[in-house]
């Protein structure tokens, strides 16, 4: 069941990027596969399927492992980013605190529209 949801997943992001290539747009192919997605999932007169809100809970509850090659990267190159180190971190602080709000605005217009899908 497991293995379903994610080849749908797998799927929407291949085809994103399958799109970002032949179109060379300047928008990674992860999020066009998941703008399709959103799009294929809100289009669709149907309850989302089970494979994949079960394969989306996983992947939320693991989320902080996705961090990991960030802090590795970061610690990698820290030599040559130690210059712009302050500018580094306080765009970091500035599009976590955007991106915040951004999901909360989200979050509570899709609760207006839609109402609880969760139980």
């Amino acid at each position: 069941m497991m293995l379903r949801g994610i080849a749908k997943l797998l799927a929407f992001l291949v085809i994103g990027n399958v799109i970002n290539q032949i179109t060379g747009m300047p928008i990674a192919g992860s999020v066009i596969g998941l703008i399709l997605l959103t799009v294929f999932l809100v289009f669709r007169n149907k309850p989302i399927h089970k494979n994949i809100f079960t394969t989306s809970k996983l992947l939320q509850n693991s989320l902080t492992t996705f961090l990991l090659p960030v802090g590795v990267g970061f610690v990698a190159y820290y030599e040559i980013i130690q210059d712009d180190i302050i500018g580094l971190l306080l765009l970091i602080f500035i599009s976590a605190v955007i991106t915040f709000f951004a999901c909360l605005y989200t979050y509570s217009f899709c609760q207006k529209q839609f109402g609880r899908t969760d139980k």
